[in-house]
């Protein structure tokens, strides 16, 4: 960090104060004291990281192995909770994320909106007033429900508010740590 960044020191639980000095303060020789940040820098959404030639976003971002990661690049978080799973996905096992409209009339073009902005995730799939849902459960007219499908199976996925205070701590192979914010939650599930 920059030697102008402010920070906080805190010695067993207590915050010290600036205008005095350790000894003042009850700091004894060789202790403990914690330095916090009070200002993180998250990298904005963006193509390329600043000052590297490096893509965010496919096909460019993965051309080797060692560059899968979520420490940079879009990353949606599910979390797959089923009591008694007949299947599980592995690393690096491909799964499409789709958004199924049931139209209310065959003029409904509200599926279209869907996907418009930086709300789209996926592919966004219209069924006309006549057709089947995909899912065990009716989808209602003018509805949408989002899926995470695989050749194996079908998933409804349920998205949950994300609190302000919490972020994704990323940890490299290599040790380095990167936080970053996660902007979107979710629970997919079929039961």
């Amino acid at each position: 960090f920059k030697p102008a960044e402010s920070v906080k020191l805190f010695y067993l639980g207590k915050e010290l104060e600036d205008h005095k000095s350790l000894a003042d303060q009850n700091v004894r020789p060789n202790s403990l004291i914690h330095l916090i940040r009070t200002k993180i820098h998250l990298l904005p959404r963006a193509q390329k990281l600043p000052g590297e030639n490096k893509s965010l976003r496919p096909p460019g971002a993965f051309k080797k192995k060692s560059d899968l990661s979520v420490k940079d690049g879009h990353v949606f978080l599910m979390e797959y909770c089923e009591e008694r799973p007949l299947l599980l996905s592995n690393a690096g096992m491909g799964a499409n994320l789709c958004t199924y409209y049931q139209k209310s009339s065959p003029g409904d073009q509200a599926g279209a909106l869907l996907c418009s902005g930086n709300n789209c995730l996926g592919n966004v799939l219209t069924l006309e007033p006549g057709d089947k849902s995909p899912f065990l459960g009716d989808i209602k007219a003018g509805c949408s429900q989002s899926s995470l499908e695989t050749n194996m199976y079908r998933a409804p996925v349920f998205t949950h508010k994300v609190a302000t205070t919490d972020f994704l701590l990323v940890r490299s192979a290599k040790g380095k740590i990167s936080i970053r914010r996660i902007d979107k939650v979710a629970v997919v599930a079929q039961q």
